[in-house]
């Protein structure tokens, strides 16, 4: 199975650029498409807490839920490969 590492140099870029990237497309989107950020409900499915909550902090959506204490990090349930179903 294939496993994911980062190293101090992509921690440090993350830190620069992840806090900050996600937070400017996701308002773009919602400006190209005429939709206030009060108007969405942001949902959290990655571990880190800090990410979650500067990404809600920045894009300040309407309602801000967090799914890591009732079901845990959800980020691999998006993996294909992980349904069974390779195809």
């Amino acid at each position: 199975m294939p496993t994911f590492a980062i190293d101090e140099r992509g921690v440090r870029s993350f830190h620069r650029r992840g806090l900050s990237t996600i937070p400017r497309l996701v308002g773009a989107l919602l400006e190209r498409n005429g939709v206030r950020a009060e108007q969405v409900t942001f949902v959290g499915h990655q571990g880190s807490r800090r990410l979650m909550g500067s990404w809600a902090e920045q894009i300040r959506p309407g309602r801000y839920l967090h799914t890591v204490r009732r079901y845990a990090d959800l980020g691999i349930s998006v993996d294909p490969d992980d349904t069974g179903d390779a195809s």
